[in-house]
């Protein structure tokens, strides 16, 4: 069966429509997918709990029963854990799931049962933390400095133009996160490793959709000068989607953006994939 991603905005909206998870379940069954949730998505859930204000804690709480709900799903592993595999895959051979194994899947389903109850203790704030990608997200963080590198890439009108005319970058981009996961691989070897994945680049999912993802903020800066965190931010959830089938985002400006960088999703906005008709 395949899977589908929600952006976290997409849970909020399923609660401010006031659908039920029956309704959802429903959607989920006549697609034929099944639901996948990342540290991510609990990351967010977790931080209406963070303000201490009660309508956020209640909003946080409706958020987790809604998820709870729709359990069983796949649970995927962090960006950084199933990066590491994939590049050890294209090394070794070696394959692997994205997923989480048994022990950590039970431990995701338990968090969310405790914060679907309201209780936000500090075996419930450990697990979190653990599972938590953020301080090693696989993209740029110091958008200003390609700025002053704009005279390595080759100009394009759009990003899938800008994306096949810098190979160059792509195979410097690549050869970069196997070196920062792989420290001793050497270097010749380094840059065959970086050409496989590329040149193989359905095998490996998240890398592609890291590397793309890259270039698109290159293209965007190069392109208009500036960049909010915002989007930064929201690109995680289109690297996490890389293992499902379907990516589902109340973000108009995601929507687009996810539909330039990646061709192998189907993607939707909320509204058109719950069936939701648009409120003026």
């Amino acid at each position: 069966m395949k899977r589908v991603y929600f952006d976290s905005n997409v849970y909020a909206e399923i609660i401010r429509k006031h659908l039920k998870v029956e309704n959802i379940k429903n959607i989920l069954n006549e697609k034929k997918l099944q639901l996948a949730i990342s540290s991510l998505n609990l990351f967010e859930l977790a931080s209406c709990w963070k303000s201490g204000n009660s309508s956020h804690i209640n909003e946080g709480i409706k958020r987790a029963q809604l998820i709870n709900g729709l359990l069983p799903c796949h649970f995927l592993d962090t960006i950084p854990t199933i990066l590491l595999m994939e590049i050890d895959k294209a090394i070794n051979n070696i394959s692997f799931s994205p997923f989480c194994k048994d022990s950590q899947k039970t431990s995701f389903e338990n968090t969310i049962s405790q914060l679907a109850q309201g209780v936000y203790d500090n075996n419930v704030k450990k697990f979190i933390e653990e599972t938590w990608e953020g301080k090693s997200i696989e993209i740029k963080e110091k958008i200003p400095q390609l700025i002053k590198n704009k005279e390595i890439f080759i100009p394009a009108k759009n990003f899938q133009e800008f994306f096949i005319k810098n190979k160059e970058i792509q195979l410097l981009l690549a050869e970069g996160k196997i070196h920062k996961n792989v420290l001793n691989i050497p270097n010749k070897h380094r840059k065959k490793v970086a050409k496989k994945m590329l040149r193989k680049s359905k095998q490996f999912p998240l890398f592609t959709t890291i590397i793309k993802a890259n270039l698109f903020l290159d293209f965007r800066v190069l392109r208009f000068k500036a960049l909010s965190h915002d989007t930064l931010d929201d690109l995680k959830h289109l690297i996490n989607a890389s293992y499902a089938n379907v990516f589902v985002t109340g973000d108009n400006k995601l929507y687009k953006y996810s539909k330039e960088i990646q061709s192998d999703l189907e993607i939707f906005l909320q509204n058109e994939f719950l069936s939701i008709k648009p409120t003026y």
